[in-house]
């Protein structure tokens, strides 16, 4: 034994990446860059159907009226706390507006989406839901709709509103002004409930 006493293990600390390096990183997808930490996505079968669902329905919309862009659950927005956090929807949506010549291939997008969507999965927690939200409408998105799978039900927060509007399966979801026009039964949006015979 040393002399001294027994040698302290020294713990290293996490590294904290920039967004450069996180968008490098070859599964990059499966996290979001917060606080230059990486933070992973929960995912579900469900949740990724659901998504799925939801990027259809907007890319249709946006193909008939021409009036912006739906991305899937893969696009990066680097806008968030100065550009140093990035974060992914399942779904969103970018007017025309603010996109004129639409998608590039500069990579991550260096502002919020108008719309952004977040579909729960077994893996989210109540907290960071909160926070992604908040971080959300502090960097001007302004429609947030956060899908609750399990309770079949879909939370909508528009910017400047205190608390969210609560859709049931009887609803019908509507974009309002962003995206205008755009509506889908919420029923349609979940998987078909099992029949009774199942």
């Amino acid at each position: 034994m040393n002399a001294a006493g027994p040698t302290a293990s020294v713990e290293t600390p996490p590294k904290r990446w920039s967004p450069d390096e996180f968008y490098e990183l070859p599964d990059a997808k499966r996290f979001e860059l917060v606080d230059g930490r990486l933070k992973e996505r929960p995912m579900s079968e469900e949740s990724s159907y659901i998504g799925g669902e939801i990027f259809t329905y907007l890319k249709i919309w946006t193909r008939q009226t021409g009036l912006g862009w739906a991305f899937p659950s893969d696009q990066f927005y680097r806008a968030f706390r100065g550009g140093e956090d990035v974060r992914l929807a399942d779904a969103s949506f970018i007017s025309r507006d603010r996109l004129p010549d639409g998608p590039t291939s500069r990579g991550m997008t260096p502002f919020a989406p108008d719309l952004a969507v977040e579909v729960i999965a077994p893996g989210d927690r109540a907290g960071e839901i909160e926070q992604k939200i908040a971080d959300y409408r502090e960097a001007g998105v302004l429609l947030v709709w956060v899908i609750y799978p399990g309770r079949r039900v879909i939370h909508v927060f528009r910017n400047g509103s205190e608390s969210p509007n609560v859709l049931t399966e009887t609803d019908t979801l509507t974009g309002g002004d962003v995206p205008p026009g755009f509506a889908v039964p919420v029923a349609d949006i979940f998987p078909p409930k099992p029949s009774a015979g199942d």
